[in-house]
C-alpha cells in the first residue's frame, strides 16, 4: 500500500473529498460505483481485502492534512 499512500499524498484536497464522498456512498449502497476509488483499486491492482482497506488509507491522508494545517 506504500505506493498508494504516496499517490494520495500527491493528490489535491478536492480529489480526496471526492474519494471520501464515494466511500460514504459505497457504505450506504454497498455498491462501489465508477469513480476515483474504483480507479485507485484498478490502478494499483489491489485484491478484495485491500479494496476494503482503501478507505482507511484515504481517511489517514485526510486526517494528516487536517492536523498539519492546524499546526502551521
Amino acid at each position: 500500500m506504500n505506493n498508494l499512500e504516496q499517490h494520495l499524498k500527491e493528490q489535491t484536497d478536492a480529489f480526496l473529498i471526492d474519494c471520501f464522498n464515494e466511500i460514504e456512498e459505497w457504505g450506504k449502497s454497498r455498491v462501489l460505483g465508477q469513480g476515483k476509488v474504483r480507479n485507485l483499486y484498478e490502478s494499483f491492482n489491489l485484491n478484495i481485502t485491500q479494496l476494503h482497506m482503501i478507505s482507511q488509507v484515504i481517511y489517514k491522508e485526510m486526517a494528516s492534512r487536517f492536523v498539519e494545517s492546524k499546526v502551521d
